[in-house]
């Protein structure tokens, strides 16, 4: 009795188990479904499964579904809510619980009783009203309990309960309509009714969801993204407010702190007036505060009323402020603005607070602004926390480079109070739209946060989440941001919920359709069963009675000749079933040899000549074999005289038939073997002729190889020819197939189903696709019982051998072994005879027999053909070989031959090349062995044979040459498999990454990923390479060492022969470098390379932002223009390389000075530009001027050198001066000249004085506009021309005055006077038309030039440019419009940069003109420009080349230029080209293009000519260029011009007198071009250090002459120094020397 209850309990919970975790899983998929705005799901699959379980099991699975519901419902209420809920959420988990559990047994009661027990639902009103008590009426009860209960929890809102309990109850009803029939159909009775609903109800249901849900799926993600992008704008909008708001305070300190900085003494007057304008402006700050630094001894001085009269304060422990004690220093807040509301802070001793303390120490000793962490402040009774800010100020003219002169200079502190709620609250009150919680906190203390309370509903749907960090002063805060409930009430939409629920009511109507309409076919069956059966008893007696003859019986329709009924005698004889045959015409039955007779026989029959008949025929049964019959037909008579049968008696005579046919078979066979026929017709015909007999078979014979090992087709004409080659040489043995287990074993095995039988486990699949089901195996025995073959019969279908079988098997096998047996005999005696002359011609490889005492060589014809020559073409001696060796290999090949001879080695073998009749040497193998000796042991006769190796030896060297370039490449080089995996390497790819080849082979690539990618990155390139086999790209990734780099990376796929890919091979190139000069780049284009001050480009858009703000403000604005005085003996006395360390310390004492809002720029050379604004009356201009003024003249340490300048500057005030940039600055350029001409060190106002300046500008303007109506103006043109090539490509158009009493005035001396009028444009327009006729008649007389024009920014922008310029292009229509160059100067670009763009599109794509941009690199430079604006051509500034031999900085500019020049694809050409050293370094730099006085000098048009047909290219420049050079060889001719321009300069300056003020050379030796040379020749490694180190050496020894002969220059002794010049040549020779050895 136990016994039996244990396996009960045992089912009795599993089953429990499984309902449990089924409604688990089931809940768990619900939950994935849920959309907002409700929390709910639209679908409840777990309501499904309850209901089925509780109907197809009862009250027995309730604790299955209590522990799965209370599973599911805890689950999902702890996911929504915070962790901290833990006892609501089980509170609320199982009172959800007790709900979804009464609502499926209420469901089950309320279907007992309105549908019935296991009703079955066939009916369409049960079917209804199963869904409706079961889902519609039950299902309110779950939602209205869970709702409830989760409403009176907190977890929903009173506005939530509408929809959350819609949903829900919509969730359960729609689980219930789909999920419910899925169950059902797999566990519902009675189940051969439930059991067909599978396939048409519960398959299609599951279906249906799962696409519902895809769709779903796709559009949530969609939605998702969408909310996402939204939420994240709304962050970075926030963040960008927040970090301004923040950033003004900061601001703010430093402007204060600059002030006290540039003052002496404030007082509390100053200061109240000093910070009412920010407190005005930014009602965020709190207080502004001065706090002093008094130490313990000053204390009594502080308090004196004579001093500051401020009582130091500290609070006591019920708040209250008291006097300090006694300590070693206070920091008392002595000033604070605004003073009401703060009144409880002045005087505080803000020491006693830690967090302060700890910020004004780190502001002392950093000089820098510090902050506090939050904290409390003294004067805030609400008790909120706030900041405060500390600037340190510092004691005038007391050193305060180290911490300890920092805090013996201490002052006091700048401090700045505000409150972070304030600020966050002002952005949003800004930003009203952002819904966003937020939380703050610094170092891990939160001070801020409007996230909800624990116990509040969490909206956040999808967790979006930002976590961002904000540096303000030397702290950092993290910011963490979530959606608020109001972002998604505003941004989620209805429609995936409604995308979601329309088509889960759309299945659930289905499910219900499905359910209808399989019950009426259910009601169908049943009728249809009922009515067969009773028709089954009525027709049984008939059967009986046919069934029984012993002839086979047949009724076959007359005119359609279908059987209408056959006893199953008939069956057996035509091998079908009564169902087969019905389906079957009964002439199509019958041989097609025998239709026609039968046919005949039929037609005289139907037309009255007879009345019946008998005749022998054949039926083909459905295995193909052959049924041999006697058959009798009679007419039938049937009452309805419309129709006729055939009535068939037939009796089966297969078995006399072919006995009788077997022995005519066995007589043809016979008669072929004594004919001689080849043996595979006599085995084809053996084969041929037992199919015939039994057409169901499929015959095989294979023969036993001469070794008696493997088996060889030799007749099986049936069987498939890929099974004929699988099994030809099959090796016989045990349990291989049928056939070679009786070849091995020498008995017959007989194989009736192959699938099955162990002898054909490893051919069983071959058999298979062979359409064989079995094979029946004789061996094939000699006349002295050796096996010599096999006989095997397959069939298509599973089949065993008869009695009669087994006779065919051997006789067929006796008749077999006859024709092998003698085949073998004919086929030996013929081998005999033909085996020599087939080792000779046979063979692939060549045959040679020696006579060793004649040197009569025979050469198989094979031999000759190898060679390229016929049979006749080669005699039989010795030196028909011997002259075809090749010489390298002759030598070798006949001391091998020797070595064989004397017995050193066992055969004679050797690799070499011989001479073929086309010319070439090919590689041959030959091999030979001696066959006959004299009797004292020496070679008489050998024969050997020659193979054609050539193949495989050039394979080898591509094999080599492969796997040199793979490990000397300086690309990086992986491959991996198909699964990319990693398995193999090359050395540079180990170099590059840092990783060793061990450690990333068997890894995937991904080991030096960067993580900058995102996973759409990758895989878009998968998608490229699966789809074109290649992807190219640029990617980071990351080194060993954990370095970022980036590498050009192209990924190639290898296929095999399959066309499958195999293999990935990826190659890369590190291009860090490269990204390394374009952010340098970037930073040229807005930042003077060496002072990293704002460029002019920079300049222009600080000065629009001044201006806007000094419009708005109504302050006033200036412009003010700094030029260094005394800069240029600078350079020439300590080095351009001293003179640029200067201009850094300028431009760092400037900025030290201006307030941060200020701007300085530098303009080029010692010139900077200075912006100032917010200015009231230029009395506070003046104050920072005279402090620029003084700091700039204070001593400079250089190189150990003092050094001192000062500076003189103008200044233009804005709106006093209502102009643009460029007029603005060129008033305070005059103003400067003003200060120049005043005696330096000074700074001077534009004022009145210009006007008289203006005035004679006017009177020089009317006769500029008079000489251009008077035809004084004319053109004079510059050669360009290609140094490389000696071509002369075009000319630039120059524009001279020919003044009729100065004579030819140069354009700088009246172009600037016309600047920005309208008679600028004249004239531009006038030289453009000029140039072109010009160009016309050159091109008259064939003359084909490119003709460049200077165009003025100011025609450029010009409304009428471009129509003028179309206008003047339209009179020269014989004129090429790409032969005309507009030159736009670099400074234009300065202007709107997207009209600019515009126009010179327009002018390059609609009139075809080129574009130029002229004077690049004069401090205007922009990478912006040259990333927009689409100019053809850069210019290089002729100031740069003409000094680049002497200068290395102007060098390095050209050098960063031409750079540029190739990265942005423009061509370049360089002006100021005046000697032949400037060609060859632009050529040895990469710069072809050039002009210059070096070419030729500007020239009248008539002059052009003749100068074109006298010109002589320079050959140094052609002899250079046309020579392809190395890297390192420019290097070094690099080298040599800039040590050969040095020697010159030096020595003309010693050969000159004292007293001529002449350019020094750089002395300073590592400033000098070498020094720079050799100091970037180490960074790069092109030379070996041996070289390096004597050439530094050289060169060292070269200036210690020089600096000695310098001193001895200067001192006077010009003789001597002159006669030193010798030592200073040879010194230049040494290093020469050292260059040569470098090569």
């Amino acid at each position: 009795m136990k016994t039996g209850r244990l396996p009960n309990a045992i089912r009795y919970i599993g089953i429990n188990l499984i309902v449990a975790c089924s409604y688990f899983i089931f809940g768990y998929i619900g939950t994935l479904l849920a959309s907002p705005p409700s929390h709910a799901s639209p679908v409840w699959p777990a309501s499904g499964l309850a209901l089925a379980v509780a109907l197809a099991c009862g009250k027995r699975i309730i604790p299955g579904l209590f522990i799965g519901i209370l599973a599911i419902q805890i689950y999902a209420f702890l996911d929504f809510s915070l962790p901290e809920n833990l006892l609501p959420s089980l509170i609320s988990g199982t009172l959800s619980c007790i709900g979804s559990l009464t609502q499926a047994f209420l469901g089950v009661y309320l279907i007992n009783h309105y549908v019935g027990k296991q009703n079955p639902l066939i009916k369409d009103k049960k079917i209804f009203n199963f869904f409706l008590y079961g889902g519609f009426i039950s299902c309110l009860v779950a939602p209205t309990i869970g709702v409830t209960t989760i409403y009176f929890q907190g977890f929903i809102t009173a506005n939530d309960l509408p929809i959350s309990w819609l949903t829900w109850w919509i969730g359960d009803v729609i689980g219930v309509l789909i999920f419910t029939p899925i169950i059902l159909s797999l566990i519902a009775k009675p189940a051969h009714l439930w059991k067909g609903r599978r396939k048409s109800v519960g398959f299609p249901l599951f279906f249906a969801f799962v696409l519902v849900v895809s769709i779903f799926q796709y559009n949530q993600k969609q939605e998702i993204a969408r909310i996402t992008s939204i939420f994240e704008q709304q962050v970075n909008i926030f963040s960008s407010a927040f970090n301004t708001e923040v950033q003004h305070h900061v601001e703010v300190n430093e402007m204060l702190k600059g002030f006290y900085d540039s003052s002496q003494k404030v007082t509390k007057e100053e200061f109240a007036s000093l910070t009412q304008p920010f407190l005005k402006k930014f009602k965020s700050i709190q207080a502004l505060e001065w706090v002093s630094f008094v130490p313990k001894k000053s204390r009594h001085q502080f308090e004196n009323k004579e001093h500051f009269g401020v009582m130091i304060r500290e609070p006591n422990q019920q708040k209250e402020m008291i006097s300090a004690a006694s300590r070693d220093e206070y920091f008392p807040i002595t000033f604070v603005q605004p003073y009401k509301g703060n009144e409880r802070a002045l005087g505080f001793d803000i020491g006693t607070t830690p967090s302060a303390l700890i910020a004004i120490h780190k502001a002392r000793d950093t000089g820098e602004t510090a902050i506090t962490t939050p904290l409390q402040l003294i004067q805030d009774l609400k008790k909120k926390m706030g900041f405060v800010l500390y600037s340190p100020v510092y004691l005038k003219q007391v050193p305060t480079s180290s911490i300890t002169e920092r805090i013996n200079a201490l002052e006091g502190f700048v401090a700045g109070v505000f409150r972070a709620e304030d600020e966050i609250n002002e952005v949003f009150s800004e930003f009203p739209n952002l819904h966003l919680l937020i939380k703050i906190d610094d170092s891990g203390h939160e001070f801020y946060s409007n996230f909800p309370k624990s116990n509040t509903p969490n909206y956040n749907f999808f967790s979006l989440h930002k976590v961002s960090q904000l540096a303000v002063a030397n702290r950092i805060w993290t910011i963490t941001y979530q959606p608020s409930a109001d972002f998604y009430h505003n941004q989620i939409s209805w429609t995936l919920w409604w995308i979601l629920l329309g088509g889960l009511v759309t299945t659930a109507l289905t499910g219900m359709g499905l359910l209808m309409l399989t019950g009426r076919t259910l009601r169908t069956e049943d009728l249809v069963r009922i009515r067969t059966h009773d028709l089954a008893i009525s027709e049984e007696r008939f059967h009986t009675i046919f069934s029984e003859a012993p002839l086979g019986v047949a009724v076959i329709d007359s005119f359609s000749g279908l059987i209408y009924d056959a006893n199953p005698a008939y069956e057996l004889i035509t091998g079908r079933s009564l169902e087969e045959l019905r389906a079957l015409d009964w002439v199509k039955i019958t041989h097609p040899d025998d239709r026609q007779k039968y046919l005949d026989n039929l037609t005289h029959m139907n037309a009255g000549e007879l009345s019946g008949f008998t005749i022998q025929k054949r039926y083909i049964q459905p295995n193909e074999s052959i049924c041999w019959v006697n058959i009798t037909i009679t007419l039938m008579a049937l009452k309805n005289k419309t129709e006729s049968r055939y009535l068939c008696m037939t009796e089966d005579i297969t078995d006399r038939k072919l006995s009788e046919l077997r022995e005519e078979y066995r007589s043809t066979v016979l008669e072929s073997i004594a004919s001689g026929l080849p043996l595979p017709r006599v085995l084809k015909t053996i084969v041929k002729s037992v199919e015939r007999l039994n057409p169901s078979m499929l015959c095989s014979i294979l023969v036993l190889d001469e070794e008696g090992k493997h088996l060889m087709v030799g007749a099986a004409p049936s069987l498939p020819e890929f099974y004929n080659k699988a099994i030809h040489g099959i090796e016989i043995g045990d349990s291989v197939g049928s056939c070679g287990t009786a070849a091995y074993s020498g008995n017959r095995v007989i194989v009736s189903d192959i699938q099955t039988h162990p002898y054909w486990a490893s051919y069983k699949q071959l058999a298979e696709k062979a359409r064989l089901a079995s094979c029946w195996s004789e061996p094939i025995l000699s006349t002295i019982g050796d096996v010599i073959g096999t006989f095997a019969i397959y069939h298509h279908d599973i089949h065993s051998p008869t009695d009669a079988d087994i006779l065919v098997i051997e006789q067929t096998a006796a008749l077999a072994s006859i024709a092998i047996e003698q085949n073998n005999a004919d086929k030996a005696l013929k081998q005999s005879e033909e085996r020599w002359q087939f080792a000779l011609e046979g063979s692939r490889d060549g045959v040679w027999d020696w006579n060793i005492e004649s040197n009569e060589v025979f050469f198989s014809k094979r031999f000759k053909e190898m060679l390229g020559f016929k049979a006749n073409e080669i005699s039989n001696h010795l030196d028909e070989w011997d002259k075809r060796i090749h010489p390298d290999d002759k030598e070798r090949v006949y001391a091998d031959i020797k070595e064989y001879f004397n017995h050193n080695v066992a055969i004679y073998e050797n690799e070499y090349r011989m001479l073929c009749k086309d010319g070439s040497y090919q590689w041959r193998l030959s091999r030979g062995k001696v066959v006959s000796w004299s009797e004292d042991n020496k070679p008489i006769r050998m024969i050997g044979t020659l193979m054609d190796i050539t193949g495989r030896k050039l394979a080898e060297e591509k094999m080599q040459l492969s796997a040199k370039v793979f490990s000397e490449t300086n690309e990086g080089i992986s491959i991996t498999n198909a699964e990319a995996i990693i398995i193999d390497v090359n050395p540079a790819y180990c170099e590059i990454t840092g990783y060793t080849k061990n450690e990333v082979i068997g890894k995937n690539p991904s080991i030096v990923a960067s993580g900058k990618h995102t996973p759409d990155f990758y895989s878009t390139m998968w998608q490229a390479i699966s789809k074109r086999g290649y992807w190219q790209g640029e990617v980071w990734n990351r080194k060993k060492d954990g370095k970022l780099y980036a590498e050009l990376l192209s990924i190639s796929s290898i296929l095999d022969k399959d066309n499958v890919t195999s293999h990935y091979v990826g190659i890369f190139t590190d291009i860090t470098h490269i990204k390394k000069q374009q952010e340098t780049l970037e930073q040229i284009a807005h930042y003077d390379v060496l002072t990293q001050l704002p460029n002019r480009v920079l300049l222009a858009d600080r000065f629009t932002q001044a201006l806007a703000h000094s419009i708005r403000q109504e302050s006033l604005l200036a412009v003010c223009f700094l030029d260094l005085d005394n800069f240029k003996p600078v350079n020439d006395i300590y080095g351009h390389e001293a003179g640029d360390q200067l201009l850094v310390e300028v431009a760092e004492r400037i900025k030290s000075i201006i307030r941060e809002e200020d701007t300085v720029s530098r303009q080029g050379g010692d010139e900077f530009v200075l912006l100032l604004g917010d200015i009231e009356s230029f009395t506070q201009c003046e104050q920072m001027l005279k402090r620029i003024i003084e700091s700039l003249a204070q001593p400079y340490v250089i190189d150990e050198q003092s050094i001192s300048i000062s500076a003189s500057i103008g200044v233009s005030l804005y709106p006093i001066d209502n102009s643009d940039l460029d007029t603005l600055m060129r008033h305070a350029d005059q103003a400067m000249y003003q200060s120049k001409l005043a005696g330096r060190n000074r700074y001077s106002l534009f004022n009145t004085e210009e006007d008289e300046q203006n005035v004679q500008k006017n009177i020089k303007f009317k006769e500029i506009q008079d000489a251009l109506e008077n035809n004084e103006l004319c053109l004079y043109y510059q050669p360009k021309v290609n140094m490389a090539t000696g071509g002369v490509f075009g000319v630039e158009a120059l524009i001279r005055w020919n003044h009729p009493e100065r004579g030819l005035v140069p354009p700088l001396e009246f172009l600037p006077i016309i600047e920005a009028t309208e008679l600028e444009i004249q004239v531009g327009n006038w030289v453009i038309n000029e140039a072109l006729t010009q160009l016309e008649e050159w091109q008259e007389r064939s003359i084909e030039l490119e003709v460049s024009v200077n165009i003025s920014s100011y025609h450029l922008v010009s409304p009428l440019f471009i129509e003028n310029l179309e206008k003047v292009l339209s009179l020269h229509p014989k004129i090429y419009s790409k032969s005309l160059q507009l030159e736009i100067l670099e400074s234009s670009a300065l202007g709107d940069i997207t009209l600019i763009s515009n126009i010179i599109k327009t002018c390059i794509h609609a009139l075809g003109v080129r574009i130029a941009l002229d004077d690049f690199g004069t401090g205007y430079s922009s990478l912006t420009h040259l990333r927009n604006l689409p100019t053809e051509v850069l210019k290089i500034d002729q100031t740069f080349v003409r000094d680049m031999l002497d200068d290395p900085s102007d060098y390095a500019i050209i050098d960063s230029v031409i750079g540029l020049s190739d990265s942005f694809d423009r061509e370049v050409i360089a002006e100021g080209v005046e000697t032949t050293q400037h060609g060859l370094m632009l050529l040895a730099m990469g710069c072809n293009n050039a002009q210059g006085y070096g070419i030729a000098r500007p020239m009248p048009e008539l002059e052009i000519p003749d100068w074109l047909d006298n010109y002589t290219p320079n050959h140094e420049w052609l002899d250079y260029a046309n020579k392809s050079r190395s890297d390192k060889e420019n290097k070094l001719k690099l080298f040599r011009l800039t040590v050969a321009q040095w020697q010159k300069t030096f020595e003309n300056n010693v050969q000159a007198s004292l007293d001529s003020n002449r350019q020094w050379p750089i002395l300073i030796r590592t400033k000098c071009h070498c020094g720079v040379w050799i100091k970037r020749a180490r960074q790069e490694k092109l030379f070996e250090e041996n070289s390096l180190k004597k050439l530094e050496k050289a060169h060292n020894t070269m200036h210690d002459i020089a600096d000695d002969l310098f001193e001895q220059y200067k001192e006077g002794n010009i003789k001597k120094a002159r006669d030193g010049l010798n030592d200073l040549s040879m010194a230049v020779e040494h290093i020469s020397n050292i260059l040569g050895q470098c090569e």
